[in-house]
């Protein structure tokens, strides 16, 4: 399989399992002829904006939520296996990929994404997935936070009855 049919089929798996709307990709020729695509940001309200991706925005911040979105998008089109920076950002906007801060910012949102456990730093420049896509990964994870909000406080008291008895 070629990378081109690679890239097309996790193209395909995105946008069907609803990580990445197709409408979002843009696929380009480079002067190789080789079939490139890269992430462009749909636009949507900022108040529609995913709760995970406004908190991804919070840790790393010259990077806005359009950016975030893509970095995620190229991350999960990524082949399993190693990865390092640089595979990331020639999926993304040459004036994203070029600021050296952003790098920097964007290599800070790796760390935070292999704290919580969706990546795994293999050496200092090279990181590798431990599922699909974030989504994936925060699934269980979630069903998991819903039982933890359903146990009960530690500090509940059952209320004492007290019983008189009347020897009258």
């Amino acid at each position: 399989m070629s990378s081109d049919e690679r890239d097309q089929k996790s193209v395909e798996l995105l946008a069907a399992e609803g990580s990445i709307d197709r409408s979002c990709l843009r696929q380009s020729k480079d002067f190789n002829e080789k079939c490139l695509w890269t992430f462009e940001w749909c636009g949507g309200l900022e108040g529609s904006v995913n709760p995970i991706v406004r908190m991804l925005t919070w840790k790393s911040k010259l990077l806005d939520i359009r950016e975030v979105e893509m970095v995620l998008a190229s991350v999960a089109s990524l082949e399993s296996g190693e990865f390092m920076l640089r595979n990331i950002l020639s999926h993304l906007p040459p004036e994203t990929a070029s600021d050296a801060r952003k790098a920097r910012s964007i290599s800070s949102m790796l760390n935070v994404l292999a704290e919580i456990g969706y990546l795994q730093r293999q050496s200092e420049r090279k990181w590798r997935r431990v599922s699909s896509s974030l989504s994936h990964y925060l699934s269980p994870l979630l069903i998991e936070l819903s039982e933890v909000e359903r146990k009960p406080l530690i500090g509940e008291k059952k209320e004492d009855r007290v019983v008189k008895i009347s020897r009258d």
